[in-house]
């Protein structure tokens, strides 16, 4: 039995990384439910030239 790779979307991840230039703590991507969890990790959502963002404080 072959199995099928899964169906990826790109906005249902997550990535986190810090700003080399800011030294920001920045978070990327995902749903609604990925926004709420990274809020109540004490990230802030800020507005972004490609849409909303999260960042540390």
């Amino acid at each position: 039995m072959k199995h099928a790779e899964p169906d990826f979307h790109v906005l249902d991840y997550v990535t986190i990384t810090r700003d080399t230039r800011t030294g920001l703590v920045l978070a990327l991507g995902g749903a609604d439910q990925a926004a709420g969890i990274l809020q109540r990790a004490g990230f802030l959502d800020a507005p972004g030239p490609r849409g909303t963002y999260h960042r540390l404080p």
